[in-house]
Parts: C-alpha cells; sequence; structure tokens
C-alpha cells in the first residue's frame, strides 16, 4: 500500500513524519586517464587507493547539484594543527580542480568546465558543493597525484542535507577511519531508510579537547560548515585522569561549538563521553563531566546522540589494550550507535506527537524499550510487521492467541505496526 494511504489509517492527532530529505549516492565507480576503471574507492578498504593526478566519475545527466566528498589519510586524524600534544601527519589533497562536462565519453575527452577550485585545503576529509547544470561527468584535476582512498558522490539537487560531519578525539578518528568495518553508519542508515545514503566526512583528531576545537572553530567551519549535521564526540582529554579541573573551560567550550553550528545553520548532536576500562586505563569518567553535559544537551534543546558511557561501561571488553580506544568491536559499535541514536531524524520530526500505548480497532499496543506488547488480540495465528515509515517491511513476528509480545531489533523511532490475522489486516503507529 502507498505510504499517503498507510498515514490516512494511522490513528494520530496532528503529528507528521518529515524525514531527512536523501542526498542520493550516486556512481561509485572511478575512471582513470589509462583507460581503466576502480570500483574500490568506496568499499569501506581503506588501504585501496587511486594515485594520480586525475579521476572522474560517469554521474548521467539529471543532478542539478552534487555533494563531493573524499579521503586521503586513513588511520590519520582529519587535520594537523589542531591537537598540541599529538603529532599528526595526515596529506591533504589539496591545489586541485573540480571538472564538469556534458559530452565526454570517456571522462577525459570532450569539453570541460570548472566548478570548483580547491586551493590549500587543510584537511584529510571534506566535502564540497558543486554546479551540474546539464553535465554528466565530474571529474577530479590534481597538481600531484596524491593518494585518496575514498571518493563519493551525491545528489545534492535538493540539498546536501543528509551530510554528517564526525567531530571527535581519536575515539572518533579510531571508529570511524582506523578500521575496515563491514558495516558503517551510512549503511546502517540506509538499511533503516533505503531512500537515505548519508554523505560522511570524518573529523576525528587524537589528542584533541575541546578547548583545542573552540580556538580552531575557523578551521572547522571552513571546512565543514557546509555539512548539514555534526556529530560530536568531545571529552575524554578534557576529562582525563578523571579529574574535574577543565569542566568549567569544557562546558565553556562546548557552548561555543553549539552556538558556532547553529549559527551556520549546522544541527549538533553530542554523544556522552565514553567510559573507560578503568581496571586498564586506572581513571574513569567523572560523573560531574557528564552530568554537566547533559544538562548542556537538555539546554540547548538538542537531540539526545549516543550513549558511549553507558555501552563502554557495560562492555568494556570492546576497548584495547589502553583502556580508552576502541578495538574494531568496539568501533563497529560507535557507528551502530550514531546510527541508531539519530534513526528518529529518518522517520519523524519533531512535531510528532505519538502516544506510548495507541488504542487501534480490536487491539491496542504498548511499548517498553524495545519489547512490543500487544493485546485484545482476535485469536488464532498471527503476525506483526513492523514498517519504515517510508513503507519498506522491516521486521515480521509471529503470534498466536489473545495476547503477545516480541522484542524488536530496530532503532529508536516511529514505524508502523501491521497486525495480519485471517480476518485481514489492521496498522498502527509506534514509538520504540
Amino acid at each position: 500500500m502507498h505510504f499517503r494511504l498507510l498515514l490516512s489509517s494511522l490513528l494520530l492527532a496532528s503529528a507528521t513524519f518529515a524525514g531527512i530529505t536523501p542526498t542520493p549516492a550516486l556512481s561509485d565507480t572511478v575512471y582513470l586517464p589509462n583507460g581503466t576503471k576502480n570500483v574500490y574507492l568506496s568499499d569501506n578498504v581503506l588501504y585501496t587507493s587511486v594515485s594520480d593526478t586525475s579521476f572522474a566519475f560517469h554521474v548521467g545527466q539529471g543532478p542539478s547539484k552534487l555533494f563531493l566528498t573524499w579521503e586521503t589519510t586513513p588511520y590519520e586524524a582529519w587535520a594537523n594543527n589542531i591537537a598540541a600534544s599529538v603529532s599528526h601527519n595526515e596529506i591533504p589533497l589539496s591545489d586541485f580542480v573540480l571538472l564538469a562536462s556534458a559530452n565526454s565519453t570517456t571522462g577525459f575527452d570532450g569539453k570541460w568546465d570548472t566548478v570548483a577550485v580547491i586551493d590549500s585545503s587543510k584537511v584529510s576529509s571534506r566535502g564540497v558543493l558543486v554546479d551540474f547544470t546539464g553535465k554528466s561527468w565530474i571529474r577530479f584535476s590534481m597538481k600531484k597525484a596524491v593518494a585518496v582512498y575514498d571518493a563519493r558522490v551525491f545528489d545534492a539537487s535538493n540539498g546536501a542535507n543528509d551530510s554528517w560531519f564526525f567531530l571527535g578525539t581519536s575515539i572518533t578518528q579510531m571508529a570511524f577511519n582506523g578500521y575496515a568495518l563491514d558495516t558503517t553508519f551510512a549503511e546502517q542508515v540506509t538499511a533503516l531508510s533505503p531512500k537515505n545514503t548519508p554523505a560522511t566526512v570524518f573529523g576525528g583528531v587524537g589528542g584533541v579537547n575541546s578547548t583545542e576545537v573552540a580556538a580552531h572553530l575557523a578551521t572547522y567551519l571552513a571546512y565543514a560548515g557546509n555539512v548539514k549535521f555534526w556529530a560530536i564526540e568531545m571529552g575524554t582529554n578534557d576529562a582525563w585522569g578523571g579529574y574535574t579541573t577543565n569542566l568549567s573551560a569544557y562546558l565553556k567550550n562546548m557552548q561555543l561549538i553549539i552556538d558556532s553550528a547553529k549559527a551556520r545553520g549546522i544541527v549538533p548532536i553530542i554523544a556522552r563521553i565514553p567510559a573507560t576500562d578503568s581496571t586498564k586505563a586506572n581513571w574513569q569518567i567523572n560523573p560531574l563531566f557528564l552530568d554537566s553535559l547533559d544538562s548542556l544537551v537538555v539546554r540547548n534543546g538538542l537531540r539526545t546522540g549516543p550513549d558511549l558511557y553507558g555501552w563502554f561501561h557495560g562492555h568494556p571488553e570492546e576497548l584495547n589494550g589502553d583502556g580508552v580506544h576502541p578495538n574494531i568491536v568496539g568501533a563497529a559499535s560507535i557507528q551502530r550507535l550514531w546510527a541508531k541514536a539519530v534513526a528518529p531524524l529518518y522517520s519523524d520530526s519533531s512535531s510528532v506527537s505519538v502516544s506510548r500505548r495507541v488504542p487501534a480497532a480490536g487491539f491496542s499496543v504498548s511499548v517498553h524499550g524495545s519489547v512490543v506488547r500487544l493485546s485484545g488480540l482476535p485469536g488464532g495465528n498471527m503476525t506483526a510487521s513492523l514498517f519504515a515509515v517510508t513503507g519498506e517491511r522491516l521486521e515480521t513476528h509471529a503470534l498466536r492467541g489473545t495476547s503477545g509480545s516480541f522484542e524488536s531489533r530496530l532503532p529508536h523511532g516511529i514505524y508502523l505496526l501491521q497486525l495480519n490475522t485471517e480476518a485481514g489486516s489492521q496498522r498502527t503507529a509506534i514509538r520504540l
């Protein structure tokens, strides 16, 4: 059934579903000057790269604007000059132009127009919005060869609204740029909302604290100010050793980061500071940092980010030998927890009003965490299916009798629940 028809059956008052406008991913095949093709720049494998003075994507005609992202230095920090305590050796992609063509057949012949000039870029990962009206090819043209490990093209005709900048410490650096994971944040979002393919820019810097981020906000805004969402992990280095000496400065700096992001139309979302494995690190995040950060999020009306403290406090085995940084399992958990935390953005808006107990014809539903309980059922063999608000079936569970329950594995958010019985189907909305 079409989603508009589904909405008419929901027993909701004054509710709307307005997820993030998609920024669809386009071609992932790279064309090289020697006539070969490379399909590995978007495979999440960190050691595959293109080292050439130019490479091109055949997008095809249609998009009026493109959002292009790239990454040059896996395992390394986003920038060299932000954290004073740690030396970094990232190699930025700099001093190049982006060209677009309407009549090329190979990516290198035909007529080309310059759509962007990138001078003196000082970061290893960023995104650029370019005009693409009437064009079908986009090409990177560099003055000198630089190894590019990840490059992607997105249709931004309706804006680069589904774009994410992961600003953080070495924890973010390792989680998003340190391991070749089977499933990424973007892929998990797409699994939830198939029309969305988030564009991601990775901004982890080992050793950085909030004071250094605040001092370099001009750099962050210059290179990531065109990204819609800032997913922020910050505080481990401020709270290092379990002390509260830096708490006042931390809160002042975080407020400045929030205000600066909002002033640019950026949506900041802040994770709780990750717990350490205190048996290895010999210290733990002071609760005053956590409580103060929670209050800051509420005071600024921000959406809640992932509870990285709660997760790693309960799963210390996902931290490596120093008890602070994630191992490959912990890195995967961080990306999954971010996807789960922001999932409601893809399925609802702040105007959604859904009761925790929603009556429907013939049965009622109550939700407790991830457990869905149904009562007043007609009996017999039944199934309960959960759909994304865009209409895709995500889960199906068998039920029998006049009441039943099941545990969902879906992230927090609003879903459509369909009860299938011998007499037919009924639908309502629930919030996990």
